[in-house]
């Protein structure tokens, strides 16, 4: 089934990677899984609470792949906005896989609204300008553009 970028695909328990043990987080339930990642729930020790903790599957991937994902964590801690999750943490399991380790937010997630009513134009629009605008600011107006669709006489 294909999915959006960055869109999750649900997990039944048992399905896809064991849960890495992360020193101070305990394993309580599968969340989800992207593309190279799963993304699991664990309760934090100290600042007691649940977090949502993103693992790379494989540990032998390439050095170039950690080093982006790493930079995905530090791109999304550098921004605060409402629809950016904030990262708490990032660290390398015992067999060697990066993870980062954000907030949890219990209530349904974009790939729930997505499977039960697709979004219009208008709601897809509206969420790309909530999500896109928090970065447009740090990679500066020269990268962004824009053209018209009408012709020149």
């Amino acid at each position: 089934e294909a999915r959006p970028a960055g869109v999750l695909t649900p997990m039944a328990p048992g399905v896809g990677t064991e849960p890495p043990l992360i020193n101070g987080l305990t394993f309580v339930s599968w969340l989800g899984r992207g593309g190279f990642a799963d993304v699991f729930l664990y309760q934090q020790t100290s600042p007691q609470r649940r977090v949502a903790v993103k693992v790379l599957r494989d540990p032998s991937i390439s050095d170039l792949a950690v080093r982006a994902f790493q930079a995905e964590a530090d791109a999304m801690a550098r921004l605060e906005h409402p629809h950016i999750v904030p990262v708490f943490a990032t660290g390398t399991t015992d067999d060697h896989r990066p993870y980062i380790v954000m907030m949890y937010y219990p209530q349904p997630s974009l790939a729930d609204r997505i499977t039960s009513r697709p979004l219009g134009v208008e709601d897809t629009l509206r969420r790309g300008i909530q999500i896109g605008l928090p970065s447009r600011p740090r990679i500066g107006p020269a990268s962004c553009t824009a053209t018209s669709s009408r012709p020149t006489s």
